[in-house]
């Protein structure tokens, strides 16, 4: 397995919207290489992952792109996905 095949996986299961437990959020595969996103709302979209690792959610705000930082994604509307619920995200300057 490659770096970028391990990286794409470890996107993969549930992420917590700004930590917050009752907001759920995943990342599942979508077949063929192809993964999607599902927010806290239930919306979807498809998921491109960058040559860097970073994502960006096609369907959300014209092409919503998320800087992946190990346990969490720091989309650029300022919600930020974490792998475990509880977190802080991080503070945007």
């Amino acid at each position: 397995m490659d770096s970028r095949d391990r990286r794409d996986r470890d996107l993969e299961g549930t992420w917590y919207t700004n930590g917050d437990h009752d907001k759920r959020a995943e990342i599942i595969p979508a077949g063929r290489g192809e993964y999607e996103a599902r927010n806290e709302r239930g919306q979807k979209s498809r998921l491109e992952i960058t040559r860097n690792g970073d994502v960006r959610a096609v369907d959300w705000e014209g092409g919503l792109r998320g800087e992946v930082r190990r346990d969490r994604i720091e989309w650029e509307n300022g919600t930020t996905w974490m792998r475990e619920p509880g977190g802080r995200p991080a503070s945007r300057r």
